[in-house]
């Protein structure tokens, strides 16, 4: 999401054809025969209340995020030992440890995983949970002014970002609107600049006749995955009734 971008940053970004690209990580290594994962941090980053980004953070933030109850919790339970274990080598590498080959972790984190977004320890404990939801603290490179939830969140320049000059503005608002037609009219009033995530493909015409618009391609597939342990898809036969059905590839 834009606003978790430019709140929060991310340990690596998605770029033009997919490409990984650095952010508040500098790269990663998969070992243990690829069960573990070693992620490198980016040197002197600063979270906006000038606490540093360091792989205690990362690894507070992870622990937080996989032993949460909320729904956009991250899926990535192993098998046999619960969450993934997590340890740091030093101040800037951080680990993650699967009974299993995660080969898309960091693609996972790439496409907008909340594990790629990291917050201020230091804040957290310091505001408590409900003050820092209204106004929480990254190293993006914007700051909360105001929070109105299901209205407006308005955002400034965060001087301890790491990428100096950057960014380019010194505020930015994001307001809610109800549907493609209010994001219309508002344009239309000069009451926007921006806009994201059409998806009614009859006003397209409408946006192109006054505005720039972009097409980007999609980085959210959906799949229905198959409990293979129990019956009835413990069975290669359950499973090739399901592929052929659905006109799927069959991938052992």
């Amino acid at each position: 999401m834009s606003y978790e971008n430019a709140i929060f940053g991310g340990l690596f970004d998605l770029g033009p054809k997919g490409r990984m690209l650095p952010d508040l990580a500098t790269g990663y290594k998969y070992v243990n025969g690829g069960k573990t994962v070693q992620v490198f941090l980016r040197h002197g980053v600063r979270f906006s209340d000038g606490t540093r980004l360091t792989s205690s953070v990362v690894k507070w933030n992870w622990i937080r995020d996989l032993n949460s109850s909320s729904s956009s919790k991250p899926i990535l339970e192993s098998a046999q030992k619960g969450i993934p274990a997590v340890t740091t080598s030093g101040p800037y590498q951080v680990n993650i440890t699967f009974d299993y080959v995660n080969a898309a972790f960091i693609d996972e984190l790439q496409g907008g995983d909340i594990l790629n977004y990291m917050v201020s320890e230091s804040a957290f404990h310091k505001m408590g949970k409900v003050a820092f939801g209204l106004k929480p603290v990254g190293a993006g490179p914007f700051v909360v002014v105001n929070d109105v939830p299901g209205n407006e969140l308005i955002l400034k320049r965060n001087p301890h970002y790491f990428m100096k000059g950057l960014p380019y503005l010194n505020k930015l608002t994001f307001k809610v609107v109800a549907s493609d037609e209010a994001a219309l009219e508002a344009l239309q009033a000069g009451s926007g600049q921006a806009y994201e995530g059409l998806s009614t493909p009859q006003l397209l015409s409408a946006f192109k006749s006054r505005f720039q618009v972009t097409a980007e391609p999609s980085t959210s597939p959906y799949d229905i995955q198959l409990n293979t342990a129990i019956p009835a898809f413990n069975s290669i036969k359950a499973r090739q009734g399901i592929y052929y059905a659905s006109n799927c590839k069959l991938i052992s």
